[in-house]
């Protein structure tokens, strides 16, 4: 499901999200991208664009949006590009990226101190999170970045005993756990689980797993399509990115390691990375 799908080429690409998650584009001449269709919100992945030839084009149908409201991400002359997308909650799909894929993640302005940043996400009034299974989401580092910890929100109904960790990104899932950290949770506010770690410019799965099934409660806040951006100052909007991967491996004391998905998830009690 997550390795890529190769997209048709032609003068106007065809761009099916029920086809799979990441996707791939040999671009053999100038190309437009056309409306995306079966979009689902909360659906993020890539698309990686190759040129056979230096000076290829590629254009996009209205229906995309960018990070700026502007400006189309450039291209990597002659090379590979990684395009990163999601679908907002309004149906939208979002393109950034546009670096070497030896440098992804770019589109993003960079990090402001003492806040959170997410991927995106849909705001919900609560759901329940269950005990004892591992759930991850993918995000996207676009510089060497130290963070301090990964948030998590409040546990409604009991506090209860979290770990979250961060995982590095392996064919478009969770590979080789990074770092990992234990934390309790507050049914009143949402609790920064200290984990201090330096990341270089890439894709990363951040997992948490509590060890009880927990409701969570997300709040009203900023749109969430600019909260990967411009970030959180008190976690707003923090719950539900929407697809993700679980498995029920790993223990109350040990995320498991390489993580093995055994399904997706569509509700994660996961917040964001916390900079310092």
């Amino acid at each position: 499901m997550y390795e890529p799908v190769a997209l048709t080429d032609g003068a106007t690409v065809p761009v099916d999200l029920s086809a799979g998650v990441n996707f791939s584009l040999v671009l053999a001449g100038n190309r437009t991208l056309a409306a995306p269709t079966n979009l689902k919100p909360g659906q993020r992945g890539f698309i990686r664009v190759t040129m056979d030839a230096a000076g290829r084009t590629l254009s996009y149908a209205a229906a995309y949006k960018f990070p700026d409201a502007v400006t189309a991400p450039s291209l990597n002359d002659g090379g590979v590009t990684l395009l990163e997308y999601t679908v907002s909650a309004a149906g939208e799909m979002f393109i950034g990226g546009g670096k070497p894929l030896a440098t992804i993640g770019g589109g993003h302005p960079g990090y402001a101190s003492g806040r959170t940043y997410v991927p995106f996400s849909g705001p919900i009034s609560s759901a329940t999170v269950a005990g004892n299974a591992t759930t991850a989401v993918q995000f996207s580092i676009p510089t060497s970045t130290t963070i301090s910890g990964v948030r998590v929100p409040a546990t409604t109904n009991a506090s209860t005993s979290v770990r979250v960790g961060i995982y590095t990104n392996v064919n478009g899932a969770p590979g080789v756990l990074l770092a990992e950290a234990a934390g309790t949770t507050s049914t009143t506010a949402d609790t920064t689980v200290s984990l201090p770690l330096t990341l270089a410019p890439g894709v990363y799965w951040e997992a948490v797993r509590y060890a009880a099934s927990v409701s969570v409660q997300s709040t009203t806040g900023p749109s969430v399509s600019t909260i990967p951006f411009v970030g959180s100052p008190n976690g707003q909007n923090f719950n539900n990115p929407g697809i993700g991967l679980i498995t029920t491996g790993g223990s109350a004391t040990a995320l498991q390691n390489p993580f093995s998905a055994t399904g997706a998830a569509t509700v994660l009690g996961l917040v964001g990375i916390v900079i310092p």
